[in-house]
């Protein structure tokens, strides 16, 4: 009763704290850290009340490693950076199901730049153009399919297409105003490893996705990457030059996806993100919200362009 639990959370905490992650399911089941930090309290109350001081140091060092490693999300505030305000919302609308006079009014709310959609439809961009998206955010850059695999980007900014990087993602450059420019993308990442082979599919989309260059337009990239910060692939890709707006903020523990209760089958995990050029780019609010008809939360956040 007390060794199994201290060990099992010991050896996870090995994992998570240096990467060691590799191949399915280890890459998968890292999703769940949070709640083997949670595990691991308990490990280290049943291990103390039955006097096992050996397990019960074990658990709590365990304790201390995942919990110096999550509690940092839950810690924030907007940075101090001074530039041009850009206000960046990303959704996944589920197939097209999401409510698309929901999704404009947070648009229109939060005075949005960029309205970055994923599995974005043909009926759902009907729906949308419907709603009055176009009197908010009248330029725009679409890659409309049926199912999951279609991506937008709307904006008030001119824009224009460029190429893929990436799975299932659109990307634009953004002309906020002369000489400041934003490469933009909406991004759907292959879904969490479900096998072998498809573990090192979506490896390789992380690794395929742009970086900031110092003598290029900033980079922003919004939407689902189904990938959580335990992970170290993920990890590795803000390495390259990002922040998560999330994180910075103090907000990445809230959990994105399943936004609709799906019983015990998942547990409710961060895998929806606003990634930004770490040295170009600052974050002044973020904020969680549901949109109904989705699977997933709607992101948004005030991002600070340095001139």
């Amino acid at each position: 009763m007390a060794w199994t639990p201290a060990a099992l959370c010991a050896g996870w905490a090995v994992v998570r704290l240096f990467g060691l992650e590799s191949g399915y399911p280890a890459v998968a089941l890292m999703t769940y850290t949070l709640y083997v930090l949670m595990i691991a309290v308990v490990a280290t109350v049943v291990a103390l009340w039955l006097r096992q001081w050996p397990a019960a140091a074990l658990a709590a060092l365990a304790l201390v490693s995942l919990g110096a490693v999550i509690a940092p999300r839950a810690i924030g505030g907007p940075d101090s950076m001074q530039g041009a305000p850009v206000r960046v919302i990303t959704a996944n609308v589920f197939r097209g199901g999401g409510d698309a006079d929901t999704l404009v009014q947070f648009a229109r709310d939060r005075r949005a730049d960029f309205l970055c959609v994923e599995e974005l439809t043909p009926e759902f961009a009907a729906r949308l153009d419907a709603a009055g998206i176009g009197s908010l955010l009248s330029h725009r850059v679409l890659s409309v399919k049926e199912g999951v695999s279609g991506s937008g980007i709307y904006s008030r900014y001119p824009l224009r297409r460029l190429p893929l990087q990436g799975v299932s993602s659109t990307r634009a450059l953004g002309m906020v105003a002369p000489g400041l420019e934003v490469n933009l993308g909406a991004i759907h990442n292959l879904p969490l490893p479900g096998s072998p082979s498809g573990t090192d599919g979506w490896a390789l989309s992380l690794r395929r996705m742009p970086v900031p260059t110092a003598n290029g337009p900033v980079e922003i990239m919004a939407g689902d990457f189904n990938a959580t910060l335990d992970q170290s692939d993920f990890r590795d890709l803000l390495d390259r030059g990002y922040y998560d707006a999330a994180e910075r903020m103090g907000d990445g523990l809230t959990p994105t996806w399943p936004a609709i209760d799906p019983g015990w089958r998942y547990m409710p995990v961060t895998i929806d993100h606003i990634l930004y050029d770490r040295d170009r780019v600052g974050v002044r609010d973020f904020q969680v919200l549901t949109l109904p008809g989705s699977d997933h939360r709607t992101l948004y956040a005030e991002l600070v362009l340095s001139r």
